[in-house]
């Protein structure tokens, strides 16, 4: 089973994450570069786990602010050279009106790391998005990508669990203000090949690329879990703590969080595309400490 891996975003519980990349043995480890440490790259290096890195950016824009931090991205990486694989923007540039100059800033990008002898992790797309009509806009990046040896970075959530919207667990009814007035959440989702809106959407990615000739499309989903995505059943809430002592923190066919992570795992093996998946997120605070 592909071994999930942790998304260190802060150092201050860092031992914690080298102990369980240790233990664990993950395929890949992410790092944010507010949460970049010696134990944890080492500890990567040691397991053999390809480290995938994403110099945060809060003002993203297109155009030349985009090759800037290109230029950037290219010098964070030299100065990291554990770290192989490193993303661009995050969740950004998502509409039909922005993609296609998105994937030519990504072209772009990933020529620039190839010259310093690294890879890119493309897209970093959030969950749900792009609408899956308009991923042709995109698709340029794709194939450049495909034909280098690069990834394209997906973050696949679900919530209350981790099945939700896949198979057969939909939604039947909203009212008119878009909520959700009746739906189904009873398929455990073990059949090979079941796909899905969240957690199990790059499956639909895939059958787009493989259509286009680019069916050898690495995948990296470097942010997954439990998050408050909507429409969805269950209270209000985020990550997976919010539901522990609900109807939904153990609930049947799928378990508690851990037993869902199982799940996904054994379903992202089936898929050779996928070179990595982690947990957003190891340690974190505030806003996201659920």
């Amino acid at each position: 089973m592909t071994r999930m891996g942790p998304h260190q975003n802060t150092p201050h519980r860092s031992a914690v994450t080298a102990d369980y990349i240790r233990r664990v043995r993950p395929d890949a480890v992410k790092v944010l570069s507010t949460g970049v440490t010696a134990d944890v790259l080492a500890a990567a290096r040691d397991v053999g786990a390809i480290v995938i890195g994403r110099l945060y950016w809060d003002d993203q824009k297109l155009g030349t602010k985009y090759g800037e931090f290109s230029r950037r991205c290219v010098a964070w990486a030299q100065a990291h050279p554990e770290i192989g694989w490193i993303e661009g923007a995050n969740e950004f540039a998502q509409s039909p009106g922005e993609l296609e100059r998105y994937a030519d800033h990504e072209i772009e990008r990933m020529q620039m790391l190839e010259v310093i002898g690294r890879k890119a992790v493309i897209g970093n797309f959030s969950c749900g998005q792009p609408d899956m009509a308009h991923w042709i806009r995109f698709k340029p990046a794709l194939e450049y990508a495909a034909a280098h040896g690069h990834a394209l970075g997906l973050h696949s959530y679900s919530g209350p669990v981790m099945q939700w919207m896949a198979g057969n667990n939909q939604v039947l009814k909203t009212g008119p203000n878009g909520e959700l007035l009746e739906w189904r959440l009873d398929d455990a989702c073990e059949r090979p090949g079941v796909d899905g809106y969240l957690t199990l959407r790059y499956r639909k990615v895939l059958t787009l690329c493989r259509a286009w000739g680019i069916g050898n499309i690495k995948i990296a989903l470097t942010e997954t879990g439990i998050d408050d995505v909507n429409p969805r059943p269950g209270p209000q809430g985020k990550g997976w703590k919010s539901y522990v002592g609900t109807e939904y923190g153990n609930m049947p066919p799928f378990g508690d969080y851990a037993t869902q992570l199982g799940w996904y795992g054994r379903q992202l093996t089936e898929d050779a595309n996928i070179i990595a998946w982690v947990d957003f997120g190891f340690s974190q605070a505030g806003d996201w400490e659920t």
